[in-house]
């Protein structure tokens, strides 16, 4: 176990003689914290910025007639989202 080590410190050695064999390990090394860095700002605050998300919304209720009253949920649902979106400010 302990000429494994020093087998292993052996190597390391050597490599920092080398920089030809020294700076792939760096950049090896590297990018798992670059990829972690990326995970993380893609995932930290998913919810901050639903303000700016682009929504449609498609109407495409022609609406019925239910014990003699004309009933077009539909065109609620989107007078009610226009409503929520002006009261909030966005447009």
């Amino acid at each position: 176990m302990m000429k494994s080590f020093h087998v292993f410190g052996q190597d390391l050695k050597s490599a920092f003689k080398k920089p030809k064999v020294f700076i792939p390990i760096l950049v090896v090394l590297f990018i798992p914290v670059l990829y972690s860095g990326l995970f993380l700002n893609a995932f930290w605050d998913p919810y901050g910025k639903m303000n700016e998300l682009p929504v449609a919304v498609v109407n495409t209720d022609q609406g019925a007639v239910y014990n003699d009253k004309s009933l077009e949920v539909g065109q609620n649902l989107v007078d009610e989202l226009k409503k929520v979106t002006i009261s909030t400010g966005n447009s």
